[in-house]
């Protein structure tokens, strides 16, 4: 999840309404510096409720991670590495289709030194 003070240091407004259904979800925001300065921010919806949609919370955010580090800064370009990842991590899943899980999300970088999103 995105840190209290990484969204103080990054937006002057802002608020959060989280309100997961069970207490662990397959929802999730999260949010980040790139190494071109400007401030991501994701919301997403993890395949799954509960137990397992927070599992797969947690790998979306690791393949997340993972994209950033490796020095990504383009919107598409970080959600492709995210899908080859997270498919290679579940496509020996044990089901017939073997890696379809993911999550819905939505991605916004802010250009905050040159007033751009």
């Amino acid at each position: 999840m995105a840190t209290k003070d990484l969204l103080d240091e990054n937006l002057k407004e802002y608020f959060v309404f989280f309100q997961p259904k069970d207490v662990v979800s397959g929802d999730f925001y999260w949010a980040t510096k790139l190494q071109n300065n400007q401030f991501a921010l994701v919301t997403a919806d993890s395949t799954g409720h509960g137990v397992p949609g927070a599992i797969m919370s947690i790998a979306n955010i690791a393949c997340l991670k993972e994209s950033v580090t490796k020095g990504l800064v383009e919107l598409d370009q970080i959600f492709k590495r995210n899908q080859k990842t997270c498919y290679r991590l579940f496509k020996n899943d044990g089901s017939k289709e073997g890696g379809k899980d993911g999550m819905d999300a939505s991605l916004v970088c802010f250009d905050l030194q040159n007033k751009k999103n």
